[in-house]
């Protein structure tokens, strides 16, 4: 964490790595921060294990500036967090709705619903639409009926 705070090439890497990994869990909170969700659904690396070390622990890492995607409108909530809530959930349905949610490149509900936000088209599952979004997304193959 010395790293983070001298700011030096190194911190830059390591604030990448974080910010990538927000992408990838699909959540709104801060990643680090929010140790207390399951994110059991994420590749393996260095920053799930420090994620993981600290939801053992207890504990949690607040950094400054760092990259957070926000909800869209009152009531929202990201897609992730609401499906690892559900009880009776296994991993690899978790790991499969990571990556169709990755592949629509969305993080929230709102991003998937209509304007009006009292529904989602039926489109949207159809295995082909994509958000637009301005993010930078690794490249995601279309989701298979896994």
């Amino acid at each position: 964490m010395r790293q983070l705070q001298l700011g030096k090439e190194i911190a830059t890497d390591l604030c990448i790595l974080i910010a990538q990994a927000q992408l990838d869990s699909g959540l709104t909170n801060p990643i680090l921060d929010d140790t207390s969700t399951n994110v059991s659904y994420i590749e393996p690396g260095m920053i799930m294990h420090l994620h993981d070390r600290l939801a053992k622990l207890d504990g949690s890492i607040v950094l400054e500036d760092q990259w957070c995607p926000k909800i869209q409108r009152e009531h929202d909530i990201s897609i992730m967090k609401k499906r690892s809530q559900l009880t009776g959930v296994k991993p690899r349905e978790l790991q499969h709705a990571n990556q169709c949610r990755k592949y629509m490149r969305v993080i929230t509900i709102a991003e998937m619903a209509s304007l009006c936000g009292t529904h989602i088209k039926p489109d949207r599952f159809n295995g082909r639409w994509r958000a637009k979004s301005r993010l930078k997304w690794n490249r995601q193959p279309p989701p298979t009926g896994q």
